[in-house]
């Protein structure tokens, strides 16, 4: 048995620093709220809570706002999140032209903007930062400047982040992804806080906290999109892993004669039943003559075949189409059991440019539904789709973003 060793304790300034990201947090959670009542919620003492309070208030994160009416039937100065404060900055690396919004300290969408594709970038971080200032310029021309001071940055990007130094470790989307250093170089840019999270972890925080995924604790996001990958939310937390690579479920095998598959960038689930395999698929079979609606569809230029045309000739009963997406539904429901039985999850909330395709309700979430129900020996999680869609990482990117300020260090939650 190891021993315990004791590094430190907790003295004034560092139970201080904590009782501050908890107050702070608190008042996210609940809006408006006093001192007093802030102490009795939080179990801290009244002097504990006017010390975080006030530096809260120092630092502008804090207003007091009107008395209000305490249970005792006394007034007390109300307090509430600064929403002059400044604003958080989400981006999403995923799609193909990124995407960024501006969320208030209270996690409200203030605006956003779509910038330019950086998959083919030499610089990403340079683009990144240029992109930006661009958003933020517009912004001011037209009005809406007042509030824009970014007070922390979160980016999600599809590789994998190192847990502990934030930089990426595996990427292929993007060529220059790898090697770029977005932590640092827009810490330095903007004066501010940067983090940096995979997208698909991200998405998951957001589904989590503000779509499908509220009133759970223990729910799997799995996005499907050119690539597959999966946030899981444990008890409340993000798993990371150990080198933050939990959840590449793209690289799930189906069979045992893939054992062979060599998955250096690309894995094979991914690459057989994520939206870009599904294309690849179709124009395959088109290339060796398979008959097929999608042809007519496409006007015989199958470089304009899409996954969500193969869904739609599916529902119009093509036979060709329809056995593309059983081969893929069959992949994924392998892959989804596997998860299933290791996490038992409540909830699998399904996202990216699949949740758009026409029928993927009745043709990939009911039949896999009813796949669960009959292997899995407990009761199987519900499938649904995402609430938030493309936003679902910008949502989750702003959560990130807050939380860098103040609670990094110190996870919060309410029994």
């Amino acid at each position: 048995m190891k021993g315990t060793q004791i590094v430190s304790t907790a003295n004034a300034t560092l139970q201080n620093r904590m009782n501050i990201s908890i107050v702070f947090n608190f008042l996210r959670d609940v809006g408006v709220s006093y001192r007093a009542e802030i102490a009795r919620q939080l179990k801290l003492s009244l002097p504990a809570v006017s010390r975080a309070v006030e530096k809260l208030i120092e630092q502008g994160y804090v207003v007091e706002g009107e008395k209000i009416s305490t249970e005792t039937g006394k007034k007390a100065v109300s307090v509430k999140i600064n929403l002059q404060k400044g604003a958080v900055l989400g981006v999403d690396m995923l799609t193909e032209r990124v995407r960024f919004a501006l969320f208030d300290l209270n996690g409200n969408l203030i605006d956003s903007y779509s910038g330019g594709s950086l998959s083919e970038s030499k610089n990403i971080t340079a683009d990144l930062i240029r992109d930006i200032k661009t958003f933020l310029a517009e912004r001011k021309k037209n009005g809406g400047g007042k509030n824009s001071k970014i007070q922390s940055i979160a980016i999600g990007v599809p590789a994998v982040v190192d847990v502990n130094t934030q930089t990426i470790t595996n990427a292929y989307l993007y060529n220059g992804l790898e090697h770029a250093d977005l932590k640092e170089e827009l810490a330095k840019k903007f004066d501010t806080s940067v983090y940096v999270e995979n997208i698909v972890k991200m998405a998951a925080l957001g589904e989590y906290n503000y779509g499908q995924g509220e009133g759970y604790e223990n729910i799997i996001f799995i996005e499907i999109g050119n690539g597959i990958g999966a946030g899981i939310i444990i008890d409340g937390e993000i798993l990371r892993g150990a080198s933050g690579a939990a959840g590449e479920i793209g690289f799930t095998l189906v069979g045992e004669e893939n054992l062979t598959y060599k998955g250096n960038n690309q894995g094979y689930l991914e690459k057989f039943a994520s939206i870009a395999g599904i294309r690849e698929t179709a124009i395959q079979g088109i290339r060796q003559g398979r008959k097929t609606q999608i042809r007519n569809m496409v006007g015989d230029n199958i470089e304009e075949v899409k996954a969500a045309i193969v869904f739609e000739a599916a529902m119009n009963g093509d036979d060709f189409s329809l056995e593309i997406i059983q081969s893929t539904l069959k992949k994924l429901t392998i892959a989804v059991i596997n998860l299933i039985i290791i996490i038992n999850p409540q909830l699998i909330v399904f996202g990216g440019d699949i949740a758009a395709c026409s029928g993927v309700e009745s043709q990939f979430l009911k039949p896999m539904q009813e796949s669960l129900e009959q292997i899995l020996p407990f009761n199987p999680p519900k499938l649904v789709l995402s609430s938030l869609g493309q936003d679902s990482a910008l949502y989750g990117a702003s959560l990130v973003a807050v939380e860098s300020l103040f609670t990094g260090m110190y996870p919060y939650r309410i029994a």
